[in-house]
């Protein structure tokens, strides 16, 4: 009996460990910079504020992003627009991105700083998915 307490406490442990662990690093703050913010703003346009699928990542470091999306409300099928953007994010600046927003629902924290004086600028990448015809 005293063992499968012990079991049962040891569990109930290791369930809040890896929970509080799952809430911080859901919790960790993204630093964009003002280029990146401008091509989320060129994002949101492209899907009309939200009204057209679609979805943003950007890299780790907050200096390089993808973004995927359909011109219209119909697109053929396959990856989401989420696993898009994030494959062809880490593809394009060969490291670990994240996606930043699904339409116009921003999933993470983040803060917008500066950008480093003489930093070279890069357009976004995209991918435009196929309407149905």
């Amino acid at each position: 009996m005293k063992s499968i307490v012990k079991h049962l406490m040891l569990g109930l442990v290791l369930a809040v460990s890896l929970a509080a662990m799952g809430r911080a690093e859901a919790a960790e703050k993204y630093r964009i910079d003002g280029q990146v913010w401008g091509w989320y703003q060129q994002y949101l346009r492209n899907i009309g504020n939200g009204n057209k699928p679609g979805a943003f990542a950007i890299t780790k470091d907050g200096h390089g992003a993808f973004y995927s999306w359909c011109q219209d409300i119909r697109c053929v099928a396959g990856p989401t627009y989420s696993q898009d953007a994030l494959n062809y994010c880490e593809r394009e600046y060969g490291g670990e991105c994240v996606v930043f927003a699904v339409r116009d629902d921003i999933k993470v924290e983040y803060e917008i700083v500066a950008n480093a004086p003489g930093a070279a600028t890069q357009p976004a990448f995209a991918f435009l998915h196929r309407v149905f015809s």
